[in-house]
């Protein structure tokens, strides 16, 4: 009795542990169908309106700059642009629009939610801002300050309405202060005859004397202070062509991908940041935060190199590195040194290397956009074209810019510099 009462007890068990099993099977199966309902869903948005998945994904991820900086590089390798915010097609969020995907307004710095909206509310009312003047005469005391609009200018969204940035930022107190002593007439009930006119009479714009644009490097730095990345070019974007003829390696390459420890690699980078360090024994040496178009990471200059780079070594110069990954446990890539380029250097040396295009039979049309792209860059570098019969052999004279031009014509996986 007590055998078989042990026994159904036993059976009873096993019941009980079969059920939950079952039950956990289906559990893991529903998950997985709703997973697999979501990755296609996924799937369907990326491929048929990428632009508005990608601005849904950076906006999702604005607090994190360097997703920022990746979802822009794959933006880039799909022909799509990020275009710097704009004062009359920008929102709250990153947006899709016809040329690419508009920066958010909410990565712009000291501008917050609160002026955010009375901006895009005044321009859904008022229609869109004419000048730099008519925007601070229309938005003055609603939560937007000199501060704001300095970080406005500063990372292009009033670029394209009349001024230059360096006129901009030479003028838009004054413009704020007018508006300002506009808003206090009003309430004093000091109007003029001009100020009781109907509100779509054109406004007397101030006349700006001419001034000389900052220079490039500049402007893209302004875009970096105010908005975290840079968006209408990139300090390494002057040597960027000859990187990837060279098959250089990218910072994604070495993050995203799966690279083993000790690995050497060749990278066209930007110092972001450079924080010398002397050793116990007393020796220089300096860690770095290095920035391509791709994304950021740590490079290590030991006494040694440093020691032969020091000149090189300075914050935002563009230089070509070579050095070896190194890899620890639960940490983020990092590149040890061995060489460092500045970028006068690095174009030198690519200028003496040999140029190959790779132009099948039958594209007849790319080789005779090639040919004049060529005639006009004659050289003494070695040139050779190569399709499926034979070898051709000429000379040029090897550049960003050529290869920059060649990369449109025929696609920068058809051109190698060797």
């Amino acid at each position: 009795m007590e055998r078989r009462v042990r026994g159904n007890s036993h059976a009873r068990c096993g019941a009980g542990e079969n059920s939950e099993i079952i039950s956990k099977s289906y559990l893991s199966l529903s998950h997985a169908a709703a997973y697999a309902c979501l990755a296609y869903r996924t799937a369907y948005l990326k491929c048929h309106y990428y632009k508005e998945y990608m601005a849904a994904l950076m906006t999702g991820s604005l607090d994190n700059t360097a997703k920022i900086i990746e979802y822009s590089a794959e933006c880039e390798a799909h022909g799509v642009k990020l275009l710097t915010p704009d004062i009359n097609e920008s929102f709250e969020g990153f947006t899709a629009v016809a040329g690419g995907i508009r920066f958010a307004l909410l990565a712009v710095k000291n501008l917050g939610k609160g002026a955010i909206a009375s901006i895009i509310r005044e321009r859904s009312t008022g229609g869109r801002y004419r000048s730099l003047e008519d925007f601070c005469s229309r938005v003055y005391g609603r939560e937007i300050n000199k501060r704001s609009v300095e970080g406005l200018i500063k990372c292009g969204a009033f670029d394209g309405l009349g001024l230059n940035r360096r006129q901009m930022l030479s003028n838009y107190e004054s413009f704020l202060d007018f508006a300002g002593d506009m808003a206090r007439n009003n309430l004093e009930g000091q109007l003029d005859f001009f100020s009781m006119s109907a509100d779509d009479t054109p406004v007397q714009e101030t006349v700006v004397p001419p001034m000389e644009e900052f220079p490039v490097n500049e402007l893209l730095a302004m875009e970096k202070d105010t908005i975290g990345i840079y968006v209408s070019g990139h300090p390494v974007s002057q040597y960027i062509f000859l990187a990837r003829a060279c098959r250089m390696n990218t910072i994604s390459d070495v993050c995203d991908e799966l690279v083993d420890d000790g690995k050497e690699v060749c990278m066209l980078v930007m110092l972001q940041g450079v924080k010398p360090y002397t050793t116990k024994k007393g020796d220089a040496m300096a860690f770095m935060q290095i920035e391509d178009i791709t994304g950021a990471m740590e490079a290590i200059a030991f006494p040694d190199m440093f020691a032969k780079a020091r000149t090189k070594i300075v914050k935002d110069n563009v230089v070509a590195v070579k050095g070896r990954i190194s890899l620890r446990d639960d940490e983020v890539p990092k590149i040890i040194l061995s060489d460092v380029l500045d970028g006068k250097e690095f174009e030198e040396i690519c200028s003496k290397k040999s140029l190959r295009l790779k132009i099948a039979d039958d594209e007849i049309e790319k080789g005779r956009r090639s040919s004049e792209i060529l005639m006009r860059n004659r050289g003494n570098a070695d040139l050779i074209y190569i399709n499926q019969k034979k070898c051709y052999k000429n000379y040029c004279k090897i550049s960003n810019s050529l290869i920059s031009e060649l990369a449109e014509a025929l696609s920068i996986d058809n051109i190698f510099l060797i």
